[in-house]
């Protein structure tokens, strides 16, 4: 059977290779239990591939939130599994999403995938054997595909819309255009795919294409993109789409006509038809709490749903109600608006939103600003011009613009009347708004601040026991609550000491330029006064009190600080250093060196500092923090999640710490919490030393905390971490050197989301995380394929949505497994997501929401079951809606739905023969071969052999061997890793490792401080070594400046891992590399230390392990040699021959090379870029030749074979010739 066959599967196969329980390695399928969502997954992934396998298409439509991504990932697995060369492409409607893609596929190779087996998951470090590479537009796809290195693309729906220039995009001709365009992308893939295409397309999002005809440039680029016939860009093509029948049933040929071939006129189309053959539907089920017996609910949408009809009124402002009644006499006279029938679009009249204050401003960004965005959002209406001239008329008779109370009734759902109290559960502030209007985005935003506004000031003023406070917080509110007034009349700025001058001295990207920009209108203004900026009013005592809390040099940034112990450890010491003519106090980095040395390393320069040049002063008694404070008034089960996270890796609470101080200090409340207890504090505060001095705040703090803003997010944040790192950014769980610096952007309660915004995924995740935004306002640019359900379970149309379908993409953004509506289900029975639609009573909107609610109710099962047909889009005043009310859902636990297009298929609809995945070498057998080689080298050799523990320095390290020079007795330390590269591998059919041999050399200091040309030296001494040493490297880390792995030298050798591949590397080849290896290391480390220095193992401070056992006995296979391809010499060498290539790049060539392949500034010399080359491109050495740059491959001659000839070869083309895969990663070997 071919490996492009595809055989029959069944659930059980699949929870083979996969578990769909999070972390369960043990998890199977089951028949008898298939409520699960687990055993629906299998299910999923069962029947997707077999009805690809079928018919090349199949369209996975499961209801919103029910892990579609998870199911495709299953398909795409089992195909590599299958056929290890198997390219894919995934497209998604924009880079966001495809960035989530990406993210999914890690998470899903590292939690749900069972094994390392060389086909899915690599062996060096258990990540990608395909890295994934993102290619922006389709001209980047075709040139990342011809290149040939790689397996795994992903690009955006948008990209289809994006193919024609400017000017021919208004072109009456655009759509043949795009269509030519496309089609020649679409004959370049296949030349370079062999005219066979790619083995399996998944789109995502799919009812995207739901338009079969018209004459936009996405139809015409999209029909010559995805081509017909034997012009097909995939042989098969999986569909995914929560709403299939998203307008329509006639949405399903329309989608389907894109990926096979059928007649085109797609009304004719028998769509249950295509249901049945190619689709699985299936609707969601949460877990919900269990029963009296013990067996777990589980719950579907319409048992938790809860929607609410939200009349707003004028009350007494009798000029506004004129003012609209004005409004809609003008509606119905304007033939413009209302034409002859006196219908109406829904949504698409802009007085239902605002009073039509419009900011010319807000335009859509490129990647958003197409025919499908733009008829979902909008910036003009028909009533535009109607609406501003009663709006200019209304503000020239009474000098203020006409209120709205449609605004006034949001707030009072979204603005909590108290946030400084023990109320309800910080989610319960988390609310997700959804207009139609683009520039609605912007004034609800101003809105929601400004009410967030009045509580925290109100909060600030209370603290500051200013006299008559009702006066001052009368005053400021009408200046705005502006920072002169803060500064002149609220809270002065107290004078500095000179050394709290320096301490609180601001950074530079601490200062923000004066002046009121475009989103500093919409911003926070209370927020707005902990931002230091330039200028007069540079800084407040509120920017004062926050750099306390931020600064090292400030005692009271170890407030911020983790328990020493990351429970509740108090800290002993802090360190103080001479600079010049004063001494300077460091306490809060000091903090985070004490508990590095809990992680048994230090990692970067800045805590090596903390070791050396300072002086270790003690406490006058030890001081706690917040978080050793609040740690006993945790809930054990966040006691227990501490306990868990610092028994698996402490970088987990260490980036926890980093994520809470950031976002305490920018992103949340907390800090006017934080500003207040202190001001509190400092006015009763007695003289005294710095010491004294915190040691009063916290006892001050200490009552404060059980019951304060601080412990409740110190909760939610640990409660929610996990999944925030692992399904929501791409912060890894332990990354804890890595900043958080999106939080610091998230300074107001409320903002939005429209396509104006540049950086969206920061909003998703403070909107996922406890922090700022608390109130998030969206266009449709958040309607799809973006997860906002950990902290939220309220959705507002302030707008209606288009369709029904529009309407359930809104609600499943938060609708979703593992969020916070499937939480609180867990916990209670009678959990709600509370869907709200708020309208402006008796009005043409009540009328339109009434009508939409109606609409809605009436096909939103024939929705669930792919069942229903076109959608109004109008309201006919006509026929008004009478009792509308009553069909809004409320929760209803009778109401049981089956699924549709169930997963399973009937085995003669299946193939007659099983799937057959690859036979690959297992890890053990792989392992234990380079054990078995590398122990009989050093039995041979006399030389010592040990197994490496874990090591979070060298993941990829597996063995060590020391060797003992004869005539000398020094000693050289080699490092055995087994690593891999995508990139390399791709080049070639299967998969491939390469074992790199490394001998550590210097640690940067030791370097400089023996020479003062430090690497320069080093170059040259290398250079003299070249000809009898050209096996080996001369490497350069620049992450490992502290470590004797700076400066490395270093041999890599190729390992094929599919069937008998692993062979072909023999333990001749290995010898020779390791005797050429250990024989240079030694003489460079004598020329550079003259021998001051001889490394041991001892001094690596790596964890070994004797090797005691019996090792596997390992025979070389008698294979014969190739002939040398052309390009190709043999050498000899005083260490045996080598076989040996080489080409010569001019300094432009490489300055290109360089630009794609070298992490680091333009100003670093060739000569060391060329170096830390060597570190990070596999088998290759660079070096310099007179004015050129020259890359070299050697291997040992010994029996050297076709497929490894073949491999370096093309690699060696591959880099020199500047191609690059867009790897995902920034590190071109994962480590």
């Amino acid at each position: 059977m071919s490996s492009r066959e595809w055989g029959a599967l069944r659930p059980e196969d699949v929870s083979q290779w996969i578990t769909f329980e999070r972390g369960n390695a043990d998890w199977r399928y089951e028949s008898a239990n298939k409520t699960s969502m687990a055993a629906k997954q299998a299910e999923g992934v069962a029947g997707l591939w077999n009805r690809l396998a079928q018919y090349d298409l199949a369209l996975l439509a499961d209801e919103v939130g029910m892990g579609k991504t998870m199911q495709a990932l299953g398909v795409m697995a089992l195909l590599w599994k299958q056929n290890p060369d198997a390219k894919v492409l995934v497209m998604a409607p924009n880079r966001d999403i495809c960035t989530h893609w990406i993210r999914e596929y890690r998470g899903f190779l590292r939690e749900h995938y069972k094994e390392v087996d060389h086909l899915v998951r690599n062996l060096a470090d258990g990540g990608p054997v395909h890295e994934p590479q993102l290619c922006k537009r389709l001209p980047d796809l075709q040139e990342a595909v011809s290149s040939g290195a790689g397996h795994f693309y992903l690009t955006t729906i948008h990209s289809l819309s994006g193919l024609l220039p400017s000017d021919l995009k208004v072109s009456d001709d655009k759509q043949r255009l795009a269509e030519r365009t496309a089609r020649e992308i679409n004959r370049e893939i296949l030349r370079a795919l062999d005219g066979a295409g790619f083995d399996l397309v998944i789109i995502d999002e799919a009812h995207y294409f739901r338009k079969a005809g018209g004459g936009s440039q996405r139809v015409g680029a999209a029909r010559g993109f995805f081509g017909s016939g034997n012009k097909r860009l995939a042989e098969r093509a999986l569909l995914l789409t929560a709403t299939p029948s998203h307008s329509s049933l006639a949405d399903v040929p329309a989608i389907f006509s894109y990926f096979t071939d059928f007649d085109r006129d797609v009304d004719l189309q028998d769509a249950p038809e295509l249901l049945r053959k190619h689709a699985v539907r299936r609707l969601r089920m949460m877990e919900g709490a269990a029963d009296d017996s013990g067996q777990r609910r589980f719950h579907n949408k319409y048992s938790y749903r809860h929607e609410r009809a939200l009349p707003a009124d004028f009350g007494d402002d009798l000029s506004a109600e004129l003012f609209f009644a004005l409004y809609q006499k003008k509606l119905v006279e304007d033939a413009a608006v209302s034409g002859n029938n006196r219908r109406f679009m829904y949504g698409y009249l802009e007085g239902f939103e605002s009073v039509g204050v419009t900011d010319p401003t807000d335009n859509q960004d490129s990647e958003n600003n197409d025919d499908q965005v733009a008829a979902d959002s909008y910036t003009t209406a028909p009533d535009t011009q109607v609406l501003q001239a009663l709006t200019r008329e209304y503000h020239r008779r009474f000098s203020r613009y006409p209120a709205h109370p449609k605004y006034d009734k949001l707030l009072q759902q979204c603005v909590p009347q108290e946030i400084f109290s023990t109320g309800p559960d910080l989610h319960e502030h988390k609310h997700l708004i959804f207009v139609r209007r683009i520039p609605s985005v912007r004034e609800i935003t101003q809105r929601v601040n400004e009410a967030y506004d009045e509580l925290l000031a109100n909060r600030i003023v209370k603290a500051l026991g200013v006299p008559r406070p009702a006066t001052v917080l009368k005053d400021w509110r009408a200046k705005g609550w502006s920072r002169r007034f803060f500064t002149e009349f609220v809270a002065p700025t107290g004078k500095l000491t000179a050394e709290e001058r320096e301490q609180l001295s601001a950074e530079d990207e601490d200062l923000l330029e004066q002046g009121v920009t475009d989103e500093e209108k919409l911003s926070s203004r209370i927020a707005d006064l902990f931002v230091v900026k330039r200028g007069r009013f540079a800084r407040t005592d509120a920017t004062n009190v926050r750099l306390r809390f931020r600064k090292p040099e400030s005692l009271f940034s170890l407030f911020m600080e983790p328990a020493s112990d990351y429970f509740n450890g108090e800290y002993t010491a802090f360190r103080r250093k001479q600079v010049g003519e004063r001494t300077r106090d460091s306490f809060s980095d000091v903090a985070l060196a004490t508990r590095l040395q809990l992680h048994d390393r230090l990692t970067s320069d800045s805590e090596a500092e903390h070791v050396a040049g300072a002086d270790t002063q003690r406490y006058e008694s030890p001081l706690p923090t917040a978080w050793g404070m609040m740690f006993d008034l945790l809930p054990e089960a966040e006691q227990a999640l501490l306990r868990q996270w610092r028994a698996q890796d402490l970088g987990i609470l260490e980036n926890l710490g980093n994520y809470l101080k950031t976002g305490f200090l920018y992103a949340s409340p907390v800090m006017v919490e934080l500003y207040c207890w202190f001001t509190q504090f400092n006015r009763k505060k007695s003289s005294g030393n710095a010491q004294t001095s915190y040691r009063a705040f916290i006892q001050h703090v200490r009552r404060e905390l059980p019951s304060s803003l601080m412990f409740q997010y110190f909760v939610n944040a640990i409660r929610t971490f996990e999944p925030l790192c692992e399904k929501i950014t791409d912060h890894r769980l332990a990354d804890w050197e890595k900043p958080w610096a999106e939080l610091t952007s998230l300074q107001n309660p409320a903002w939005f989301a429209s396509g104006e915004t540049s950086n969206r995924q920061r909003l998703i995740l403070g909107f996922n995380s406890p922090f700022y935004p608390n109130v998030l306002v969206a266009t449709s640019v958040f309607q799809e394929g973006v997860n906002l359900h950990l902290q939220c379970r309220k959705v507002h149309h302030y707008g209606i949505a288009w369709t029904p379908g529009d309407n359930e993409q809104r609600v499943g953004r938060v609708d979703r497994l593992f969020g916070c509506v499937n939480n609180r289900l867990q916990q209670q029975e009678n959990t709600e997501l509370a869907i709200h639609y708020p309208y402006l009573n008796r009005s043409f909107d009540q009328e339109q929401v009434a009508s939409f609610i109606r609409m809605k109710h009436d096909v939103e099962g024939k929705m669930d079951a792919c069942r229903h047909h076109d959608t109004d889009r109008q309201i006919d005043l006509a026929n008004a809606v009478e009792g509308w009310e009553d069909f809004l859902r409320r929760p209803d636990q009778s109401n049981t739905v089956a699924d549709p297009y169930p997963a399973d298929l009937d085995p003669a609809q299946c193939p007659a023969f099983d799937y057959q995945p690859v036979q690959s070498a297992s890890s053990e057998e792989l392992t234990n071969y380079l054990r078995g080689q590398l122990h009989e080298i050093s039995r041979l050799h006399g030389h010592d052999f040990y197994r490496l523990e874990h090591s979070e320095q060298h993941p990829a390290a597996q063995f060590l061997l020391e060797a003992t020079l004869p005539q000398s007795q020094r000693r050289q330390p080699i490092v055995a890793e087994l690593r891999y590269s995508s990139e390399l591998s791709s080049l070639v059919s299967g998969t491939v490792y390469y074992l790199s041999l490394i001998s550590p050399l210097a640690t940067r200091a030791a370097l400089n401080a023996n020479h003062q040309e430090g690497l320069t030296r080093a170059t040259r001494r290398f250079k003299a070594q070249r000809e009898e040493f050209p096996l080996v490297k001369l490497a350069l880390d620049k992450d490992k400046a502290n470590s004797h792995f700076y400066l490395t030298a270093r041999v890599d050798l190729p390992l094929f891992a599919l069937g008998d591949g692993h062979k072909m590397l023999s333990g001749q080849e290995i010898e020779q590399a390791y005797r050429q290896l250990y024989e240079f290391a030694d003489r460079m480390e004598i020329r550079l230390f003259a021998h001051e220095q001889d490394l041991q193992k001892d001094d690596l401070e790596i964890e070994l392990s004797q090797d005691n056992d019996e090792a596997p006995s390992v025979e070389d296979e008698s294979i014969p040699t190739v002939r040398l391809r052309r390009g190709w010499r043999r050498e000899k060498t005083p260490h045996g021959p080598v076989v040996l290539t080489e080409v010569y790049l001019t300094r432009s060539e490489f300055s290109a090379v360089r630009a794609l392949r070298f992490d680091g500034r333009d100003s670093v010399p060739d000569k060391l870029a060329m170096l830390s080359l060597n570190n990070g491109v596999p088998l290759l050495q660079f070096y310099p030749s007179g004015n050129h740059r020259a890359v070299q491959l050697a291997f040992p001659h010994g029996d050297i074979q076709e497929g490894e000839l073949q491999l370096l070869t093309r690699w060696l083309e591959h880099v020199s010739s500047n191609v690059a895969t867009r790897s995902t990663s920034v590190v071109l070997e994962p480590v």
